[in-house]
């Protein structure tokens, strides 16, 4: 072949490789497609076929994740308007009204989750406020933003809120259903006022401590109320306002409780939990009287006169932090429990009259911090029929890791115990082992 044809074939063939390859690019990163790439890594770009397939096997359980989305088109956002179930959108960063619009323009109220976005245009947020569910963990809302939001009338998260005025305050009166602003750290009685006013219920975890005077005013808010960091309460009308709160009381921080408040918080109907370190016999003769489930968080010890008044009423116990147990009535106490689970999970050691109590149900067993059993002991947890935990275990027998290696129901041990290598070898064999980093 002349010189000239063989360069021209040369420079044809090139050139069609060059074309190929810009098209399959052009294919690859084509706003909308499938599997559009951004930055070398996982994040893409959602196109409509596989949104549409992704919103007809939705459920309420199951939702749609796409935390690795970066970027939706206007199309794509209408057909996730119609997700059955929790859509979570993380990896945006921003949105604007148009496609705000077009992800809440379904029918049924979506349920959504924005923690990445930012900033937010109140345009925008007029339109995110038809959702029924919305939590926007990252956003550093401005004045008018908060204005729309304020509009919402279902769940609104807003926990990077951390300062409010009272006229801003005002915006939520008509508002949401339930309002998390977790954010905040103080309340002055104008705020706390403006807040009472709004209709539904109020989450303010991140308030330490109120004034009278503040607390008068959100004690007159007709919904119900979380103080979750309230580390003291002894305005009366507060803790009845907490009380009648449908999702129950949760005071994990409290240092102080009034026995007035004490006597209006044990007439819930829903879980109490309190974060009380310690609980005096005058404290249990009043905690004796509720009827629901009881979950104290906080208290490591429990004198014998103090458990014998507990156990007067039949509620359900939780003493998640709780080191020592000898009681055998406490331990049946713990271990009557619907969630299935031992309610102490901190125990750093186990009598054998409390193994056998809490070996006989069919129930998880966390003992994370024991750290050292005894053979008649590992013989009572070997026969236990639940999932059973002993990542704090530091060292085990070649007798005790032969019971447990024959035990049928599942264990997890730290891979950091200490055993000779013919008793690993042995745990190991049984499959029903798993082995952790970590104490959890």
């Amino acid at each position: 072949m002349p010189r000239n044809q063989k360069s021209l074939l040369g420079t044809w063939r090139f050139t069609c490789c060059v074309l190929s390859a810009c098209f399959l690019v052009s294919v690859s990163f084509r706003p909308g497609s499938i599997g559009a790439q951004e930055g070398g890594n996982s994040q893409r770009i959602l196109g409509v076929a596989k949104a549409q397939e992704l919103v007809q096997r939705s459920t309420e359980k199951t939702g749609v994740d796409l935390n690795d989305v970066v970027q939706l088109d206007i199309e794509v956002a209408k057909v996730l308007s119609r997700t059955r179930g929790l859509l979570s959108l993380n990896g945006l960063r921003t949105m604007d009204a148009q496609i705000a619009q077009a992800l809440t323009s379904g029918d049924s109220k979506l349920v959504l989750r924005l923690n990445g976005i930012e900033e937010l245009s109140p345009q925008a947020a007029s339109h995110l406020a038809n959702a029924g569910y919305l939590e926007l963990n990252g956003l550093h809302p401005a004045r008018e933003t908060l204005r729309e939001l304020g509009k919402c009338k279902g769940t609104l998260h807003l926990p990077k809120l951390q300062s409010l005025d009272a006229e801003t305050a005002l915006f939520f009166a008509e508002g949401p259903w339930r309002l998390y602003l977790n954010g905040l750290t103080s309340l002055d009685v104008d705020v706390a006022r403006a807040l009472s006013i709004c209709k539904g219920e109020l989450s303010l975890n991140g308030i330490s401590f109120l004034t009278d005077q503040a607390a008068e005013e959100l004690s007159g808010h007709s919904g119900g109320i979380s103080l979750g960091s309230l580390r003291k309460l002894t305005h009366v009308r507060l803790a009845q306002r907490l009380a009648e709160s449908r999702v129950g009381v949760s005071l994990e921080q409290l240092d102080e409780v009034s026995s007035e408040c004490l006597e209006s918080l044990v007439t819930t109907m829903f879980r109490l939990k309190l974060g009380l370190k310690e609980i005096g016999y005058e404290q249990a003769e009043v905690l004796a009287r509720y009827r629901g489930r009881l979950i104290l968080s906080r208290v490591e010890t429990l004198s014998p006169d103090t458990v014998d008044v507990l156990l007067r009423s039949n509620y359900k116990l939780t003493c998640s932090a709780l080191r020592k147990l000898e009681d055998v009535k406490l331990a049946e106490r713990l271990t009557n429990d619907s969630s299935k689970m031992f309610g102490s999970p901190s125990l750093d050691s186990l009598t054998e009259s409390v193994a056998e109590v809490i070996a006989r149900k069919k129930m998880i067993l966390p003992l994370y911090q024991v750290k050292e059993i005894t053979l008649p002991v590992a013989k009572i947890l070997a026969s236990h029929q639940g999932h059973l935990i002993l990542t704090g275990l530091r060292t085990m027998s070649d007798e005790q890791a032969e019971l447990f290696a024959a035990r049928e129901g599942t264990l997890r041990l730290s891979r950091a115990l200490a055993i000779s290598d013919q008793a690993r070898a042995s745990l190991e064999n049984n499959k029903r082992i798993t082995w952790s980093e970590s104490k959890r």
